[in-house]
């Protein structure tokens, strides 16, 4: 009887052989992904990296810029205000100087010098205008303190300033009383400077006008 020859397969290996290559495609498709993965991580920690630490600059700039010293704003208001102060009234005004009785002061140029005494009787002048009308008399005071003073037996009423000095104020809201009649309202403003009482005296009203505070704050002592 004849044997017959079955014939071999060789499946198995090529099976086998399938699977290796499998794997190994597997795997390196698992390498491939992996590295793409790793390098998209890594890629986006990167910008992350630099997007904070452009966060991080930005932020020391602004606290630098808030130490520094900021200069002071101007406002259309103070603008405004310093561009309407009113200009000095006394800028076009005449200056009165007398030597002999030391005093000088500023007065509007529409007022005049009525008349000047400077003898045993009388040390005057007297300055007239249709508006403001006024006297600087000197009085000897050797002997008299402020604090004994009177103008024409007139209380103080209060004190201020007159020549850089401390200065006396009297008011006559009905004038000066004597005899038969009664003078004219007046306002005096009284201080000692050497052995003279120095009187500035604005008659007409107890109440100062602007121009007659004017004239008031322009006096000056010249010895």
């Amino acid at each position: 009887m004849n044997e017959q020859n079955v014939p071999q397969t060789n499946e198995p290996v090529q099976s086998s052989k399938y699977i290796w290559i499998t794997i190994i495609a597997v795997v390196l498709t698992a390498i491939i992904v992996g590295g793409g993965v790793y390098a998209w991580q890594k890629t986006s920690l990167r910008t992350t990296e630099q997007s904070l630490q452009q966060q991080i600059t930005d932020l020391q700039n602004q606290i630098t810029n808030l130490q520094k010293p900021t200069q002071p704003i101007v406002t259309d208001q103070e603008t405004t205000a310093e561009a309407t102060q009113p200009a000095d009234e006394t800028a076009n005004w005449k200056t009165y100087q007398n030597n002999e009785l030391g005093f000088e002061l500023k007065m509007p140029a529409y007022v005049s010098v009525d008349k000047e005494f400077n003898d045993q009787y009388n040390r005057l002048v007297i300055f007239k205008s249709n508006k403001e009308n006024f006297e600087v008399r000197l009085r000897e005071g050797k002997t008299t303190s402020m604090n004994q003073y009177y103008y024409l037996d007139f209380p103080v009423s209060s004190r201020s300033t007159l020549g850089g000095q401390e200065a006396l104020v009297f008011e006559a809201p009905n004038g000066y009383c004597d005899g038969p009649g009664c003078g004219d309202l007046f306002v005096a403003y009284s201080t000692k400077n050497g052995d003279d009482f120095y009187n500035l005296v604005f008659s007409g009203d107890v109440k100062m006008s602007d121009t007659e505070k004017s004239i008031l704050s322009s006096f000056k002592f010249t010895k």
